[in-house]
């Protein structure tokens, strides 16, 4: 259970800075392995905080937008990176996604590819879980990622009440 979350919410900010960076740099090797572990320690670090109920309660409901394609091909361990066969690309949707179902599928990430713009840096992911891969294809813009990182970064609630719930066992938080 994470008790102070500034460390955690920190390191969210700092991420943030470095994906800005990339970017605007042509990624190389080492710069694109940098990339896959920050995103994936930066999501793990945003569903612990969700976990630890340090977030406000609205922030943990809401949609972030990402664009869904769906799936044509089976898609396995020797082919998950030709996403052009695999997926229809020529099909997007606009759709939101709830945040801790964001966090677990990168975390789970069975497709995770970067995409570049047209100088070479950061422009997004593409991004499924094992347990969808073979359902859709998900892409996040650098934007949104970096305004996810930024608002769950300054995140700190000033109210909170708790409930306890029968079925449960535990409290029910309410974070403002």
């Amino acid at each position: 259970m994470i008790w102070e979350s500034s460390y955690w919410k920190d390191d969210l900010i700092k991420s943030r800075k470095k994906l800005d960076q990339w970017a605007r740099i042509n990624l190389n090797e080492q710069s694109l392995i940098a990339i896959e572990k920050t995103l994936m320690l930066g999501f793990y670090s945003i569903r612990k905080l969700i976990e630890a109920k340090k977030i406000s309660t609205n922030i943990e409901a809401a949609n972030i937008e990402v664009v869904e394609y769906p799936s044509v091909k089976n898609v396995t361990r020797m082919n998950w990176h030709k996403i052009q066969f695999l997926y229809d690309l020529e099909k997007p949707k606009q759709t939101g996604i709830k945040l801790i179902n964001i966090c677990n599928w990168f975390i789970h990430s069975y497709v995770f590819l970067i995409h570049q713009n047209e100088k070479g840096g950061l422009e997004g992911v593409y991004f499924n879980s094992d347990k969808n891969r073979n359902n859709k294809l998900f892409y996040i813009s650098l934007k949104d990622i970096r305004l996810t990182f930024n608002y769950i970064g300054t995140n700190y609630p000033y109210e909170s009440s708790m409930t306890f719930n029968k079925e449960t066992m535990d409290y029910d938080v309410m974070s403002k």
